[in-house]
């Protein structure tokens, strides 16, 4: 076409097609259609300066639905330290008791541990242990109580930085000693810094001993949980 101008038609049909040496560009599809008209006026240049200002348009387009399909294809992620706080708001100079969870995750397993106190600090769970298996942004897990004894299975959902907690069937019934689990609560998620990082790593370093393997069978319909609403 030598210095002659490309029509916006022409140059369109250029772009989608590949007929100015570039394959098909599909990110074309992808656009918002007030950004394909601003990106219209802008191939309204000469033949001469046609194929740099392309390269660049077709870079900035090509990086835009990259970054979309990411933000996208973003997994749940569990791993993490979780928590509640129990207080008596009757008695605001009493400590306050809690639920702490801390979870490792690797693929769809799922490990890691408890522990738990009520308000006032009158009984201490030590904790336990804590396996299970994600699928999307649920999990379904068991925790085990190294105190008593008794095993649980649990429903976990996601919700941003909370993680939905509900307690379900009792597995196996506590035989020594009482265990404090949150029982339909909502856990936030913590900073993992300072001893708390320290105690996450711990947990990880056990749970990669153990091969991070979820303790409920395949089959989940053993052990039934409501479901989360």
């Amino acid at each position: 076409m030598g210095q002659r101008e490309l029509s916006h038609t022409q140059l369109f049909v250029s772009l989608r097609f590949g007929l100015v040496g570039f394959a098909p560009h599909p990110w074309l599809d992808c656009q918002p259609l007030n950004t394909r008209k601003e990106n219209h006026v802008a191939f309204r240049l000469s033949a001469k300066g046609t194929q740099a200002s392309l390269l660049i348009t077709l870079c900035a387009g090509a990086c835009a639905c990259t970054t979309s399909s990411s933000a996208q294809t973003k997994k749940p992620n569990f791993e993490g330290a979780w928590s509640v706080e129990w207080c008596d708001k009757s008695r605001p100079h009493t400590d306050c008791g809690g639920f702490n969870l801390d979870l490792v995750q690797s693929g769809s397993a799922l490990c890691g541990s408890y522990d738990s106190a009520r308000v006032g600090l009158s009984q201490i769970d030590e904790g336990g242990r804590v396996s299970g298996t994600a699928n999307g942004g649920s999990a379904v897990l068991t925790v085990e109580s190294e105190r008593s004894g008794g095993k649980y299975a649990v429903q976990a959902v996601l919700i941003g930085n909370q993680l939905h907690w509900k307690l379900g069937q009792t597995i196996r019934p506590a035989d020594r000693d009482i265990d404090i689990i949150a029982i339909d609560e909502k856990l936030s998620r913590r900073q993992l810094d300072g001893e708390l990082g320290a105690r996450h790593a711990e947990t990880a370093s056990d749970c990669r001993a153990q091969g991070t393997r979820p303790s409920f069978p395949d089959s989940h319909t053993d052990y039934q949980v409501a479901d989360i609403r």
